[in-house]
């Protein structure tokens, strides 16, 4: 059989995440192609795998909401499995990196954090149940011979944010307010997360592809600091320009939100690959969200 090429295969490439690794890759020198957004089909999967034979599949495709259970699993467990399958196919294998989620650990008690990989992980949500299915998939595969790594992201941040993340849509709204300005009407911001650039998750996803030491490992892609979302929706507000009064919600965080979460990346670090110390006024800068 033929030796792998040196192609890297992207799914969800057309993502918010896809398309910064995308320009990381290319500015690496790396061949990329791109798995289709409509090929779901197990089948499909494992013969443009068979016949690209990449070096390294790199799978961001995944959804975080709005499906029935079965979707969900399916967009998050069901594709990275046909993936890795179809991997295991190969001889060599091939890399896979796996985009998990810092959802996977679900709420920690304030005197656990920062948390590592080797905390244990009670998922509350559906999204973080079906990637943390996904991480179990991975490792397994690990198991049975495929070079796997998951690297699980903390809150990522940075241009083309979809409305869906917090950031996005306080952004996209403020940017529909026009010259005027007006009111932002947003829910509770008194939580702290440990928020990381789009770019630099991205040389992160890169470096982890092409870094044997960090094969069949899970890796928390964070930067090991809580930062306030109501400092960085203040900051945001006021990179604008724009007249701009903050109207929050009253209720309190809900179950599925911990107060305060934030990870440890000694891992990543011992890797090589730690994320660049960035501060409020880095992160608000490096958001680029089109706010004047």
């Amino acid at each position: 059989m033929p030796d792998l090429t040196e192609t890297v295969l992207v799914s969800g490439a057309g993502g918010f995440i896809g398309r910064h690794v995308l320009a990381a890759l290319a500015a690496r020198g790396s061949p990329v192609a791109v798995l289709p957004r409509e090929m779901a089909a197990a089948e499909d999967i494992a013969a443009t795998v068979r016949d690209m034979r990449p070096r390294v599949i790199v799978h961001l495709a995944g959804a975080r909401g709005g499906l029935d259970l079965a979707a969900l699993y399916q967009a998050n467990v069901g594709l990275a499995l046909s993936i890795l399958s179809a991997a295991g196919r190969l001889s060599p294998a091939p890399k896979v990196v796996l985009a998990g989620s810092a959802a996977e650990y679900g709420p920690a008690a304030a005197s656990d954090l920062p948390v590592g990989e080797d905390y244990p992980c009670r998922p509350i949500s559906p999204y973080g149940m079906t990637k943390l299915a996904q991480t179990l998939s991975g490792l397994a595969a690990a198991g049975m011979g495929v070079p796997t790594i998951t690297a699980r992201l903390f809150n990522v941040i940075g241009p083309g944010m979809p409305e869906h993340l917090a950031l996005g849509r306080f952004a996209a709204r403020i940017a529909r307010l026009g010259p005027a300005g007006g009111v932002l009407r947003t829910g509770p911001l008194e939580i702290s997360r440990d928020f990381i650039l789009v770019t630099d998750v991205a040389s992160a996803l890169v470096g982890l592809a092409f870094d044997a030491d960090a094969d069949g490992l899970v890796v928390n892609v964070c930067s090991g600091r809580p930062v306030s979302l109501a400092r960085l929706t203040r900051g945001l507000v006021d990179a604008s320009g724009l007249p701009v009064r903050i109207v929050q919600a009253k209720s309190s965080t809900g179950p599925l939100e911990a107060p305060i979460s934030y990870g440890r990346p000694d891992r990543l670090k011992a890797l090589g690959l730690g994320l660049p110390a960035r501060d409020e006024q880095d992160l608000v800068r490096g958001l680029g969200l089109g706010v004047r």
